[in-house]
């Protein structure tokens, strides 16, 4: 099973991107801004973007970040997705879980 978004507005902060990136991890941050939304209300204005954000930081010290917007409906569709998903596994292998769980792993 798998949980696919397409996401078009993209934006760097770098030029280049090599596999060493990656050693120390990512991190990936997702949150919202709603003082947009009521400042351009408040203005009577169209946002040029949205509520909502993902980045994906990696580099030694984080310093590298994509950064995408992230439509509401968008990610209320995945969240839910991604929530099922998790659901129906958690219900048909909650035995095998529960083994590799005592065993120490990270499910």
């Amino acid at each position: 099973m798998e949980n696919i978004i397409e996401l078009k507005n993209c934006v760097t902060d770098f030029e280049t991107l090599k596999s060493s990136d990656f050693e120390e991890g990512i991190k990936l941050k997702i949150g919202s801004d709603t003082n947009d939304l009521l400042v351009y209300n408040q203005r009577k204005e169209e946002m040029d973007g949205t509520i909502f954000w993902l980045w994906i930081e990696c580099g030694k010290e984080r310093e590298k970040t994509i950064m995408i917007d992230f439509p509401i409906n968008e990610l209320e569709l995945f969240a839910k997705s991604i929530l099922t998903h998790i659901e129906i596994i958690r219900k048909n292998y909650d035995e095998q879980i529960k083994i590799q769980s005592d065993m120490g792993s990270v499910i």
